[in-house]
């Protein structure tokens, strides 16, 4: 009997022994399949100066400016735009408050729009943008001469930080949408940031949603994180910087 007993024991050892290599084995083998799958879908990313979930671009990558744009226009001077009804800040993301209108065409985001063309985004911030034919994720490399209003340089880690801020403390609207589009937000170097998809989020708006979003300096934001939403002013990305503002009432 105790000899028998011995034997079941070893016969029992040696069959989770080979249970537990089944297991690795099947864990190796989805491993390896998931690294293919990426390896794959790397290799057969496209690699482009812009998007258009309708087919091919209007502009080329080398395009120097747009159809409608005039490249010797006079610049500098003076605009003056009305606006209905009042405000009190300059933050057009705050949840507090009346923001001035247009106090967003200071901020720039990855991507930007034409008035010639629908449905296609060209690069802004970024250089280009990468992405696998299903669109599961998308990579944006950011322009190595693109600066903040301060002069300091927009990064891919300003870009996540401003993902979080929105997600966190941003406008309802804004934390709705990205909580329906967004899985997860990788700064993979310096300049080179990867937004990953929820698998049911909607294929046309993907890249549009992600790289609409205006980027904010993490180094200027930081320290002032707990009250962004009510501060007036931050450092922008465009050319344009505002100098002063003067509210005047006028009464008909």
């Amino acid at each position: 009997m105790v000899r028998h007993s011995s034997k079941t024991v070893v016969k029992t050892t040696s069959w989770s022994v080979q249970n537990s290599r089944v297991w690795i084995g099947l864990c190796f083998g989805w491993a390896t399949l998931l690294l293919a799958s990426s390896l794959w879908a790397e290799s057969h990313s496209t690699k482009t100066h812009g998007y258009s979930f309708f087919g091919e671009l209007n502009y080329p990558a080398d395009f120097a400016h747009l159809a409608y744009v005039n490249p010797n226009a006079p610049k500098g001077g003076e605009i003056s735009i009305w606006g209905f009804g009042t405000f009190d800040s300059m933050n057009p993301y705050s949840r507090k408050g009346r923001a001035a209108a247009l106090a967003s065409a200071p901020f720039e985001s990855l991507l930007e729009g034409t008035a010639d063309e629908v449905g296609a985004s060209y690069g802004l911030l970024a250089e280009s943008l990468e992405y696998p034919e299903d669109v599961s994720w998308v990579r944006f490399h950011i322009r190595p001469e693109a600066r903040f209003s301060d002069g300091s340089a927009v990064t891919a880690q300003d870009v996540k930080f401003t993902y979080d801020l929105f997600l966190e403390q941003g406008l309802v609207s804004f934390r709705a949408v990205l909580g329906e589009f967004v899985q997860t937000v990788e700064v993979l170097d310096s300049k080179t940031v990867q937004y990953t998809f929820l698998p049911d989020s909607p294929l046309r708006d993907r890249i549009p949603t992600v790289g609409g979003l205006p980027v904010m300096s993490q180094a200027w934001l930081s320290v002032r994180a707990q009250g962004w939403m009510k501060a007036a002013w931050s450092p922008r990305s465009a050319l344009g910087r505002i100098c002063s503002i003067a509210m005047r009432l006028t009464a008909t």
